[in-house]
Protein backbone atom coordinates (compact mmCIF):
# COMPACT_ATOMS: atom_id res chain seq x y z
CA UNK A 1 0.00 0.00 0.00
CA UNK A 2 1.41 3.39 -0.87
CA UNK A 3 1.12 6.58 1.61
CA UNK A 4 -2.60 8.16 1.02
CA UNK A 5 -2.77 11.06 -0.75
CA UNK A 6 -5.37 14.12 0.44
CA UNK A 7 -7.45 15.40 -2.36
CA UNK A 8 -7.61 18.80 -0.58
CA UNK A 9 -4.24 20.65 -0.82
CA UNK A 10 -1.78 20.14 2.53
CA UNK A 11 -2.04 23.70 3.31
CA UNK A 12 -5.63 23.83 3.37
CA UNK A 13 -5.74 20.86 5.70
CA UNK A 14 -4.99 22.47 8.97
CA UNK A 15 -8.52 24.73 8.20
CA UNK A 16 -10.75 21.36 8.02
CA UNK A 17 -12.70 19.10 10.64
CA UNK A 18 -12.93 16.28 7.59
CA UNK A 19 -10.75 15.93 4.29
CA UNK A 20 -10.71 13.05 2.14
CA UNK A 21 -7.61 11.09 1.03
CA UNK A 22 -6.96 8.61 -1.46
CA UNK A 23 -5.59 5.23 -0.65
CA UNK A 24 -3.51 3.44 -3.93
CA UNK A 25 -3.76 -0.30 -2.95
CA UNK A 26 -1.68 -3.32 -4.83
CA UNK A 27 -4.39 -5.67 -5.66
CA UNK A 28 -8.23 -6.24 -6.53
CA UNK A 29 -8.26 -8.39 -3.58
CA UNK A 30 -7.09 -5.24 -1.06
CA UNK A 31 -9.66 -3.21 -2.65
CA UNK A 32 -12.38 -5.87 -2.04
CA UNK A 33 -11.45 -6.47 1.18
CA UNK A 34 -11.32 -2.30 2.06
CA UNK A 35 -14.73 -1.96 0.20
CA UNK A 36 -16.57 -5.03 1.82
CA UNK A 37 -15.32 -3.79 5.81
CA UNK A 38 -16.57 -0.31 4.72
CA UNK A 39 -13.76 1.21 6.85
CA UNK A 40 -10.97 1.14 9.11
CA UNK A 41 -8.49 3.06 11.85
CA UNK A 42 -6.77 5.84 10.40
CA UNK A 43 -5.18 9.27 12.33
CA UNK A 44 -6.76 8.00 15.47
CA UNK A 45 -10.48 7.91 13.96
CA UNK A 46 -12.93 4.96 12.30
CA UNK A 47 -12.97 6.03 8.87
CA UNK A 48 -15.32 5.06 5.87
CA UNK A 49 -13.97 3.88 3.03
CA UNK A 50 -15.82 3.83 -0.21
CA UNK A 51 -14.90 3.75 -3.76
CA UNK A 52 -13.06 6.89 -5.20
CA UNK A 53 -15.95 8.83 -7.77
CA UNK A 54 -14.46 11.39 -9.76
CA UNK A 55 -17.74 13.16 -10.14
CA UNK A 56 -19.48 16.42 -8.60
CA UNK A 57 -22.66 16.04 -6.91
CA UNK A 58 -26.24 15.90 -8.57
CA UNK A 59 -27.59 19.21 -7.50
CA UNK A 60 -31.56 19.89 -7.79
CA UNK A 61 -33.09 22.85 -7.66
CA UNK A 62 -35.85 22.53 -4.90
CA UNK A 63 -38.40 25.07 -6.30
CA UNK A 64 -38.82 24.22 -9.35
CA UNK A 65 -36.90 20.54 -9.37
CA UNK A 66 -34.86 21.32 -12.52
CA UNK A 67 -31.27 19.98 -12.40
CA UNK A 68 -29.78 22.83 -14.73
CA UNK A 69 -29.69 25.39 -11.79
CA UNK A 70 -29.77 25.79 -7.92
CA UNK A 71 -32.54 26.89 -5.57
CA UNK A 72 -31.18 30.06 -4.96
CA UNK A 73 -30.80 31.27 -9.11
CA UNK A 74 -34.09 29.50 -9.83
CA UNK A 75 -36.58 32.12 -11.66
CA UNK A 76 -39.35 29.41 -12.45
CA UNK A 77 -43.10 28.70 -10.74
CA UNK A 78 -42.70 26.13 -8.11
CA UNK A 79 -43.63 22.47 -8.52
CA UNK A 80 -44.50 20.10 -5.49
CA UNK A 81 -41.48 17.35 -5.38
CA UNK A 82 -44.42 14.98 -4.11
CA UNK A 83 -47.39 15.25 -6.92
CA UNK A 84 -45.58 18.07 -9.33
CA UNK A 85 -48.44 20.48 -8.86
CA UNK A 86 -47.81 23.79 -8.77
CA UNK A 87 -46.86 24.82 -5.75
CA UNK A 88 -44.25 24.39 -3.12
CA UNK A 89 -43.92 21.32 -1.27
CA UNK A 90 -44.52 22.57 1.91
CA UNK A 91 -48.32 23.24 1.04
CA UNK A 92 -48.45 20.30 -0.36
CA UNK A 93 -51.95 19.41 1.76
CA UNK A 94 -53.54 15.87 2.07
CA UNK A 95 -56.80 16.27 4.51
CA UNK A 96 -56.43 12.55 5.16
CA UNK A 97 -52.95 12.46 6.32
CA UNK A 98 -51.72 14.16 9.90
CA UNK A 99 -50.29 17.86 9.32
CA UNK A 100 -47.00 17.12 9.92
CA UNK A 101 -44.34 17.67 7.43
CA UNK A 102 -43.10 13.76 7.32
CA UNK A 103 -46.81 12.57 7.07
CA UNK A 104 -47.58 14.63 4.30
CA UNK A 105 -44.11 13.84 2.51
CA UNK A 106 -44.97 10.41 2.48
CA UNK A 107 -48.75 10.74 1.33
CA UNK A 108 -50.21 8.05 -0.89
CA UNK A 109 -53.58 9.72 -1.17
CA UNK A 110 -52.70 11.63 -3.97
CA UNK A 111 -51.09 10.27 -6.74
CA UNK A 112 -47.19 10.71 -6.58
CA UNK A 113 -45.65 12.31 -9.96
CA UNK A 114 -42.23 13.15 -10.97
CA UNK A 115 -41.83 16.81 -12.52
CA UNK A 116 -39.12 15.73 -14.34
CA UNK A 117 -39.94 12.22 -16.24
CA UNK A 118 -43.33 12.02 -15.16
CA UNK A 119 -42.93 8.47 -13.52
CA UNK A 120 -44.45 7.71 -10.39
CA UNK A 121 -41.95 8.54 -7.88
CA UNK A 122 -41.63 11.94 -6.20
CA UNK A 123 -39.24 14.09 -8.06
CA UNK A 124 -36.41 14.10 -5.91
CA UNK A 125 -36.07 10.12 -5.84
CA UNK A 126 -32.84 9.94 -6.90
CA UNK A 127 -33.55 6.78 -8.51
CA UNK A 128 -35.40 8.91 -11.59
CA UNK A 129 -35.05 7.50 -14.85
CA UNK A 130 -33.92 11.31 -16.31
CA UNK A 131 -31.76 11.97 -13.26
CA UNK A 132 -29.96 8.29 -14.37
CA UNK A 133 -29.88 9.34 -17.83
CA UNK A 134 -28.58 12.88 -17.41
CA UNK A 135 -25.82 12.47 -15.00
CA UNK A 136 -25.11 8.89 -15.67
CA UNK A 137 -24.71 8.88 -11.48
CA UNK A 138 -27.68 9.26 -8.57
CA UNK A 139 -24.46 10.76 -6.34
CA UNK A 140 -26.40 13.47 -4.33
CA UNK A 141 -24.66 16.53 -3.07
CA UNK A 142 -23.44 15.95 0.46
CA UNK A 143 -25.74 16.34 3.68
CA UNK A 144 -24.25 16.60 6.64
CA UNK A 145 -21.27 15.60 4.68
CA UNK A 146 -22.03 12.36 3.33
CA UNK A 147 -22.92 11.89 -0.52
CA UNK A 148 -25.16 8.30 -0.88
CA UNK A 149 -24.83 6.07 -4.40
CA UNK A 150 -28.29 4.54 -4.12
CA UNK A 151 -28.28 1.17 -5.57
CA UNK A 152 -30.39 0.86 -8.14
CA UNK A 153 -28.67 3.82 -10.95
CA UNK A 154 -24.91 3.87 -10.18
CA UNK A 155 -22.10 5.21 -12.27
CA UNK A 156 -20.71 2.14 -13.62
CA UNK A 157 -16.99 3.46 -13.59
CA UNK A 158 -14.69 2.18 -11.06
Amino acid sequence: MEPPHWITHLEMLHHKVHSSIILTVSSQEEVDFLLNVGGAFMFGHYTTIKRYQDTKPVRQCMTCWSFDHLTARCTSSPKCCTCAGPHKEDSHICNKCPNTAKAQKGCTHIPIHCANCNGDHPTDNVNCPMRCITFGTTRTAPIGGRATHPPNCRNTQT
